[in-house]
């Protein structure tokens, strides 16, 4: 009789394993989850309303102010940010036009309606707003409505915790991948062997920033001697180097950027000219290192190419409105390497 009792306590034991096994495997995935935004998001949102009736994060009508290539490409990485952080859906209103969905296979939905919505703001367009990590979801005003998210948000650290999803989102559509893939085909250097050396792609943005209207707002503008030295930079260290040079004044570039003509079996410099901005941008993306010059479009040339990364240190110029919304720290990841003229 003895032995019996302990045979059913064991048995009573063993049963209730089971149930807490299941219950672990059931939950597995929600603990991991909880985990992950707990240790590497550091987030403090409240995801208890997963039962909201409109569970999407969308951009805000503001992004038809006709912001380009790289200011869009931010707000995408914001509206993935959010989604992810909410556990909610991202989406495109169907009244907004980016210019980006004509150069990459973004694979998000068009949503005619999302609203009722409720629009999250920034403190700055070029910093990193906490108050983003801090959404409470249990909130009336945000629980049972689309969450659209407004300005400018210019920071890596939004990129950060959604890499490898924001990636997936920004391939290249086919005809600029194989646009992008021809050209660097057709100019490997004469002589040079297809493989074995390293390409380097340069963005030059001059064009607007050198009018009075962006230098009174804080813009600066590299020069020759800024473009130089971060060429070196990379032709101390490889022996074999082709600068990819995209830029909207090809003239300045092809009189500034250039290479002494004695080192052409070590050094070269290729230009693109007369290219769409999102051709440009597959080329400077698949260099496997990117100089910079001011601006977020050869920021996120310089994002995609994911190599080594040269920035202008002297951006934007202190004492203007645009440096009162700027962090160094936010804007530009911690191993990008600023360097002056």
């Amino acid at each position: 009789m003895p032995e019996k009792r302990v045979w059913i306590s064991f048995s009573s034991v063993g049963f209730l394993l089971v149930i807490w096994l299941l219950v672990c495997v059931q939950y597995k995935f929600a603990f991991h989850q909880a985990l992950y935004f707990f240790n590497f998001r550091s987030v403090t949102a409240d995801v208890t309303g997963s039962n909201q009736t409109f569970p999407y994060v969308a951009f805000h009508g503001a992004m038809n102010d006709g912001r380009r290539i790289g200011n869009q490409l931010f707000s995408l990485a914001a509206v993935i940010f959010v989604a992810e952080l909410t556990n909610r859906k991202a989406v495109i209103p169907t009244g907004i036009r980016l210019t980006t969905e004509d150069i990459f296979q973004f694979n998000l939905e068009h949503i005619s309606n999302p609203c009722p919505c409720q629009t999250i703001g920034e403190r700055k367009h070029l910093e990193y707003d906490l108050n983003t990590e801090k959404l409470n979801l249990s909130d009336p005003k945000i629980a049972n409505q689309t969450i659209l998210v407004w300005g400018y948000r210019q920071s890596w650290k939004y990129t950060l915790t959604i890499e490898r999803r924001l990636r997936r989102h920004l391939v290249f559509k086919e005809e600029i991948q194989q646009f992008a893939e021809s050209f660097l085909r057709e100019n490997v250097p004469h002589g040079w062997p297809r493989v074995g050396f390293v390409r380097v792609g340069i963005h030059a943005r001059r064009g607007d920033s050198l009018s009075p209207h962006f230098i009174n707002y804080g813009y600066t503008s590299p020069n020759e001697s800024y473009f130089l030295k971060a060429m070196k930079y990379f032709t101390d260290r490889y022996s074999r180097v082709q600068f990819i040079v995209a830029s909207d004044d090809y003239g300045w570039c092809k009189k500034h950027i250039t290479s002494d003509s004695n080192s052409s079996d070590t050094v070269n410099v290729t230009y693109s000219y007369h290219h769409r901005p999102g051709q440009d941008l597959a080329l400077l993306s698949m260099c496997n290192h990117v100089i910079m010059s001011t601006g977020t479009f050869g920021w996120w040339a310089a994002w995609l190419a994911m190599g080594t990364t040269i920035y202008y240190g002297n951006w934007p110029r202190s004492g203007t409105t645009l440096s009162r919304h700027f962090s160094q720290g936010d804007f530009f990841p911690p191993y990008w390497i600023p360097m002056t003229n």
